[in-house]
């Protein structure tokens, strides 16, 4: 499964492999932390810790990229002179990874508020059909009545017409 999110203002594609494991563009991490040649520093990475896979580019195309694994994305952040590298550090470590691990993806705010409220409505929606259930259980109780007291008005008018002393029609 491939992600996309800012990091600011930068893009940061991560993909989370058949084994689960999360791999991040190699090229997104270097632009953030300042890498002149993206391409050295992560050939420079041990084997194990970097790939090449297709990753979709701006236009939509898939093309081979370096990605790097947690461990490698470590290796690329210690090395960073870029001062910026520890605030990256921390929004990795405190935000993104916990939430791939909690729920097996990362979003961002904007999306867990939307997903928060789209939950939201659902419940009330939810709730709304129940009390719509229950009000029309009430009305089919109250029309069932209806029906009963009628049919025992028409018995007992029909039982004794001259006891209403009024004016009904005579059966022909």
């Amino acid at each position: 499964m491939e992600q996309k999110f800012d990091y600011n203002n930068l893009p940061v594609r991560i993909i989370t492999d058949e084994e689960d494991q999360t791999w991040f563009a190699g090229i997104d991490i270097c632009e953030i932390l300042g890498y002149t040649n993206p391409d050295t520093a992560l050939r420079k990475l041990d084997e194990d810790v970097r790939k090449l896979t297709l990753l979709r580019v701006g236009s939509g195309q898939a093309r081979k990229t370096w990605t790097v694994n947690e461990f490698g994305l470590y290796s690329l952040i210690l090395t960073s002179t870029k001062p910026e590298a520890k605030a990256f550090q921390r929004w990795v470590t405190h935000e993104v990874l916990p939430a791939i691990r909690k729920a097996g993806k990362y979003t961002s705010e904007q999306e867990r508020e939307f997903e928060s409220n789209l939950r939201s409505l659902a419940n009330e929606i939810q709730i709304l059909k129940q009390k719509k259930d229950q009000l029309q259980t009430q009305i089919n109780d109250t029309k069932h009545d209806i029906d009963i007291k009628t049919g025992e008005m028409i018995a007992l008018i029909r039982s004794d017409r001259n006891q209403l002393k009024l004016p009904f029609p005579k059966e022909v």
